[in-house]
This record gives C-alpha cells, sequence and structure tokens, in this order.
C-alpha cells in the first residue's frame, strides 16, 4: 500500500510538471487486470484520479506455467476456471474511476500449451527438449500455424475465446491453443463500446503480422 501510494504520487508530480511544460499533456499508466482484488504497485481508487488514462492489461488470466490451458482474456468464467474475467474486472475499474478514462488493452498473442489430451481446458504437462515447451505465441503465427495444420477452430462459450488443438509435427505432442481473433476481439470492442470507455489497446502492434483483419475490426467499430 505503501508503495502503491508513491506511485500515485509520482504520477501526480509527472503530469503537472508535464502540463505545466506542454500545457495539456495526456499521461496514461499501464495496470494489471486484477489491481482492484489484488495487492499491486497501483492504486486505482487514486490513480484513477491523477492519470489521466488508465491502460488495463486485460490479458494473462491463464498463462504458459497454468495447470490448465485456457482463455487469455475471458469474457465471462470468474470461480470456473480463471479467478477473474473481463466483464468482472471492467465492473470492478467503472465503480471506482471514470469509463472515459479507461483503455481496455487486448491481447494480439495466445498461448501453446503442451496438454494431456485434446479436450476443452486440457491440463498442461511439464515439457521437456523431446516434447516441446508451453509458450507465447503471437497472432500471427497462430494464424500461420492454422493455415499449415488446418485444425478445427473451436469456440469457447464462457470465456467468448477462440481455440484448438492439434498433434504436433515436429514432436508429435498434444498441444491446445487459445487466442483472440476477430471473432473473440469483436466482443471485447462491443463492451468498449456498451460501457463508454475511451479506447482499446493491444499487446502488442505488429504481432498480427500481414494478417489485416484485425485492423479490418478495429475500423469497423472506431473509425467513426
Amino acid at each position: 500500500k505503501e508503495t502503491a501510494a508513491k506511485y500515485t504520487e509520482f504520477v501526480t508530480f509527472t503530469n503537472t510538471e508535464l502540463d505545466k511544460k506542454y500545457g495539456e499533456s495526456l499521461v496514461v499508466v499501464s495496470t494489471f487486470a486484477d489491481s482492484l482484488v489484488k495487492d499491486r504497485v497501483t492504486d486505482i481508487n487514486s490513480l484513477g484520479k491523477v492519470a489521466d488514462m488508465i491502460f488495463i492489461m486485460g490479458y494473462d488470466f491463464h498463462r504458459p506455467d497454468s495447470d490448465k490451458a485456457g482463455p487469455v482474456a475471458p469474457i465471462d468464467g470468474k470461480g470456473v476456471y480463471s479467478e477473474y474475467d473481463i466483464r468482472t474486472m471492467l465492473n470492478d475499474y467503472v465503480a471506482v474511476m471514470p469509463p472515459s478514462k479507461i483503455i481496455l488493452g487486448v491481447p494480439y498473442y495466445g498461448y501453446n500449451w503442451v496438454v494431456k489430451q485434446g479436450e476443452p481446458n486440457a491440463e498442461r504437462i511439464p515439457g521437456d527438449d523431446d516434447i516441446g515447451y508451453s509458450q507465447s505465441q503471437t497472432y500471427a503465427k497462430i494464424m500461420d500455424t492454422i493455415l499449415e495444420i488446418k485444425p478445427e477452430l473451436k469456440w469457447d462459450d464462457l470465456g467468448k475465446s477462440a481455440y484448438f488443438t492439434y498433434t504436433s509435427p515436429e514432436t508429435g505432442s498434444i498441444r491446445e491453443v487459445y487466442f483472440e481473433n476477430d471473432k473473440s476481439l469483436e466482443v471485447k470492442y462491443q463492451l468498449v463500446n456498451e460501457y463508454s470507455l475511451g479506447g482499446v489497446g493491444m499487446w502488442a502492434l505488429g504481432y498480427d503480422g500481414g494478417y489485416q483483419e484485425l485492423w479490418e475490426l478495429l475500423a469497423k467499430y472506431f473509425i467513426k
């Protein structure tokens, strides 16, 4: 709490000094998705008052070291396969700060797990040099895999996330990938407009490579 208070003080100082020097500056601060329910370096109640905008890192609800594969940024699912979800997160944030100050950060990546069997939310198994490892992959890398392997694309209706399973041609191991695509991101962009948020951001620009559909989706929802 003491560190969080000092961080708010630092952001206050930074914003004040930048405004003095440049007029109306724009100070954007990144925060963890769960900053309102866990001890983090940011105190959202005070930070939301002194920062011009908050960029919520709305991802990593599952990670490569999670016990099971699952959505990186689930819309719903709190208490089912994740302790938190995007909808609950947004409700928590807009309760303590103006929605217009919030930027929803979305992942232009997914995770590719080595799993025990090819079923939804499959159990992860430890990787090694023979069977490979669970890892982060960019949207472009995942789309390349889809074009090469041609797996059956599936939909997690609770998390509103795309996923698929396949057998690795290199190692023979079963792998499961959860990732964001134009269908899952569209649900998030609808929420952004529904909550009247300040906008969206992504981690990270360029992760989509030469694929155009994510740009087209942004244009559909945010270019008037």
